[in-house]
């Protein structure tokens, strides 16, 4: 989205991004290289990239291929798609994050009864009980 809105064209802009991501994420900037490599020796750049959103299997990579081709297809504004599709990818992860910090709650609460309830027990009650013991083995010796 970056690259497309400073003004290279979608392949340069592919291109850079897969130099970019090189050290992080050498698979995907290969799949990128692969595809410009493919609309460089004259296949159509909606197919290259077809291609190459079936070789990863991600459905996201899929998705965005679909709006490229799209936008493409009908003339709109490509950094407009790409803003768009970029948008609904963090909200997809923002809600991903916040569902997994829920399970999180649940996924605690049985260490916490386990482990953290009985040793709170134990050092709340702990003296209150050494007390009352001690008033009934008192008690009992005095009535004996």
């Amino acid at each position: 989205m970056v690259s497309v809105e400073a003004g290279l064209a979608l392949d340069a802009g592919l291109q850079r991004v897969s130099e970019e991501m090189h050290a992080v994420h050498k698979e995907l900037s290969e799949e990128m290289q692969i595809a410009t490599l493919e609309t460089q020796m004259g296949v159509p750049r909606a197919e290259a990239l077809e291609n190459m959103a079936r070789r990863t299997g991600v459905s996201e990579m899929q998705a965005l291929i679909a709006v490229i081709t799209q936008a493409e297809r009908f003339g709109t504004s490509v950094a407009k798609a790409l803003r768009i599709q970029a948008e609904t990818l963090r909200n997809k992860r923002r809600l991903k994050a916040e569902e997994r910090a829920q399970k999180t709650a649940v996924k605690l609460m049985l260490p916490l009864i386990l482990f953290i309830f009985p040793s709170i027990f134990v050092v709340l009650v702990g003296p209150a009980g050494l007390k009352i013991a001690k008033i009934f083995s008192a008690g009992g010796a005095l009535s004996g």
